[in-house]
């Protein structure tokens, strides 16, 4: 019998991501935030996704799926945080660009069965 855990993971950040390629883009001015930016993200940091798998092996259920992300922030929010961490432009807003989905995902199982929280930074500015 094979016993199973999956671990979702959120939009990773540390260094060597896409994230930094977002700084770029910021640096640029090339960050579009579509509609009003209201759209969720959920995000981890690396490192926090590592402890999640680590605390698995050892508490997990099998069968079980847990969401392992640090609070979900509205990606206009969280770019226009970024851009002044850095001292960019925050990114222009268009309207008329259809929102891209929404992933808001709650860590409340991995906090209860796993113990898992996430220790380590989702903002940029530690790694710049």
């Amino acid at each position: 019998t094979l016993a199973w855990t999956i671990l979702r993971g959120g939009s990773f950040v540390s260094p060597g991501t896409d994230a930094g390629d977002v700084i770029e883009s910021l640096r640029a001015g090339a960050v579009v935030v579509a509609g009003d930016g209201s759209n969720y993200v959920s995000m981890v940091n690396v490192a926090d996704m590592a402890c999640a798998v680590a605390s698995s092996l050892k508490l997990a259920p099998a069968g079980s799926t847990f969401n392992i992300v640090d609070e979900p922030l509205r990606y206009g929010d969280y770019v226009d945080a970024t851009a002044d961490l850095i001292g960019a432009a925050r990114p222009v807003r268009v309207p008329n660009l259809p929102l891209p989905p929404s992933w808001r995902c709650t860590n409340r199982a991995a906090l209860t069965v796993l113990g898992w929280m996430p220790r380590e930074r989702i903002w940029m500015d530690g790694w710049l």
